[in-house]
């Protein structure tokens, strides 16, 4: 497209310039040429003139007296050129001599007032071919029009094929580029794919281990076993962060994330920050920082909170002991810079664009845990892209780095009367005696969730199938409270479709929890386009107790209201 519309106003051009010089070349000579020879005629017709006013009186009969004297002014003095015509004529038009030839078309005259005594006798005229300023003009005409075509040449033809040339090699690179993307993005969907299979066959049994270790934590009272215990449960917290990472990454790539903008003070992040990572920068004998702030931003609170997160750990896991870390804020128009500064490693030029890729870590190839899984700016750098934001960096190898975040100013909210909550009552077990039907296809899982409601007070149906639950549903005689249905089931049956087969036979009202292990991008859109509370393999036992803890509470409100 580009280059059919550069020929075309090449084309144009070039045969503007080329027409300008094949019609105004022989036009300018032909204009010169011509009032050339018409001064010369005018010029010589003035000159003889003044020599037949010597023998030309008032009567023409006696200008035959002078006959040679006449022709001899006709025709000399100047001499009668090649192609010239020139004669006398009286009053009425008659012609009394002349001298030449009559020149054929075309020609140019000139007529020139005879005198004596004051009194016009007589006429001289002049005829001059143009033979010769025609023929001449249709030479430079040629010549011009060579002109135009070379003219055109140079212009049109020869820029054009320096343009095909480059054009080609230009679409050859883009070509190049284009197989490169898209081998590039054929390994990037097959490395996702594989992630994607990988953390859900990998979540099953982690998420089994998971429940198990959290009933074996009530039963066993032995301290060497509880001390295994513990073990356990943190080498599962370590597996849960990976897959929880791996899961923040997929949902970002899914795009099932959506912004929840709102105005609100960022002291509220730096307050919980603190509480968080104080304590864990004091035990690595780092000094942490967070300068308190007034300023209200226009953000997503959790999105924000979670990028300032990955980056404050990243500072305090790159930071050796006896540095110091700071995180604060400038304002910047109408916008506040957060930044995070660390007298940590630093990174090299070179590998400020690598540290942002996936499980790339500067100074850990033999891949210690401790220091991270390499997954932390990678999120960071997606979540921002999702947010507008750009992530900025300068850093020093050997002095520190510097992260910066450009974020909206917010603004602070009008005064509103506080809420009176002295009328509401928060039970400390609402799930105790409480119904909870269990849909998944791992009887691990299902043996893991029987054993840890049950230590909760709950009743619960514990089955693999729609048929199954229903059966035990039935047999309980009573309405179920909770839901709880694992996403991929056997013979490719979604827990999204036995939730609403459920609820339309108990209760469409019946609060319900989709349990996934999916991290591959068209599963977690689907799963977050039901509609319906979903929580991720591994569970936390304790992220479990408190949702049900929140679903129960909430739906007996309902029903204390409709009542």
């Amino acid at each position: 497209m580009v280059r059919n519309e550069v020929a075309v106003t090449v084309t144009w051009i070039a045969t503007i310039v080329a027409l300008i010089l094949t019609v105004a070349l022989p036009w300018g000579y032909f204009r010169v040429a011509y009032g050339a020879l018409e001064s010369q005629t005018e010029t010589e017709g003035q000159i003889r003139a003044g020599l037949l006013s010597q023998f030309v009186g008032a009567n023409p009969d006696l200008w035959m007296f002078y006959e040679h004297s006449l022709h001899e002014a006709l025709s000399r003095d100047p001499p009668l050129r090649t192609g010239q015509y020139n004669r006398i004529l009286n009053l009425n038009g008659q012609t009394v001599d002349s001298a030449g030839t009559p020149p054929s078309w075309p020609t140019i005259v000139r007529v020139v007032e005879l005198y004596d005594a004051g009194k016009v006798t007589g006429y001289l005229e002049v005829t001059r071919s143009m033979r010769t300023v025609v023929r001449n003009t249709i030479f430079v005409g040629m010549l011009g029009l060579l002109m135009g075509a070379a003219v055109f040449f140079v212009l049109r033809v020869l820029p054009l094929r320096a343009l095909q040339h480059v054009t080609e090699a230009l679409e050859e690179e883009i070509g190049k580029h284009d197989v490169a993307r898209r081998e590039a993005e054929a390994a990037n969907r097959a490395k996702s794919q594989f992630l994607a299979a990988a953390s859900h066959d990998l979540r099953q049994p982690l998420h089994a281990l998971g429940l198990f270790a959290a009933g074996l934590t009530s039963v066993v009272k032995e301290p060497s076993a509880l001390r295994i215990v513990a073990r356990i449960n943190e080498c599962i917290e370590i597996l849960e962060e990976l897959f929880n990472s791996l899961l923040d990454i997929s949902k970002l790539d899914a795009g099932v994330i959506r912004p929840a903008l709102s105005h609100f003070p960022i002291e509220t992040l730096f307050g919980r920050l603190r509480i968080e990572y104080v304590p864990i920068a004091t035990a690595q004998g780092l000094t942490l920082k967070i300068v308190t702030s007034n300023a209200y931003v226009f953000s997503d609170s959790i999105l924000l909170e979670q990028i300032l997160r990955n980056l404050i750990a990243n500072a305090i896991r790159y930071t050796p002991s006896g540095g110091r870390v700071l995180v604060g804020c400038r304002r910047h128009a109408q916008t506040l810079q957060v930044q995070v500064r660390d007298t940590g490693i630093g990174i090299p030029a070179e590998q400020t664009e690598r540290i942002f890729e996936e499980f790339y870590q500067l100074g850990n190839a033999e891949r210690d845990r401790r220091k991270g899984l390499g997954l932390g700016l990678a999120i960071v750098k997606r979540t921002a892209k999702l947010l507008g934001y750009n992530v900025q960096l300068a850093s020093k190898p050997g002095v520190g780095s510097v992260f910066s975040v450009e974020v909206p100013i917010g603004d602070a909210p009008t005064p509103t009367p506080a809420r009176d909550v002295s009328g509401e009552v928060l039970g400390a077990s609402a799930v105790e005696g409480s119904l909870i039907a269990v849909v998944d296809d791992e009887p691990e899982i299902l043996d893991g969730m029987h054993t840890l409601l049950s230590q909760w007070g709950c009743q619960t149906v514990c089955t693999e199938t729609l048929e199954e639950a229903t059966q035990g549903l039935i047999r309980h005689a009573r309405r179920p409270d909770v839901f709880l249905v694992d996403y991929r089931l056997r013979e490719g049956v979604s827990g999204i479709s036995v939730i609403r087969d459920l609820q339309a036979r108990f209760g469409c009202d019946i609060p319900a929890v989709i349990i996934t292990g999916e991290t591959a991008p068209e599963s977690l859109r689907e799963v977050n386009g039901s509609g319906y509370q979903q929580i991720h393999k591994p569970l936390s036992p304790a992220r479990l107790y408190e949702l049900l803890s929140g679903l129960i509470t909430s739906q007996r409100g309902r029903q204390t209201e409709l009542s």
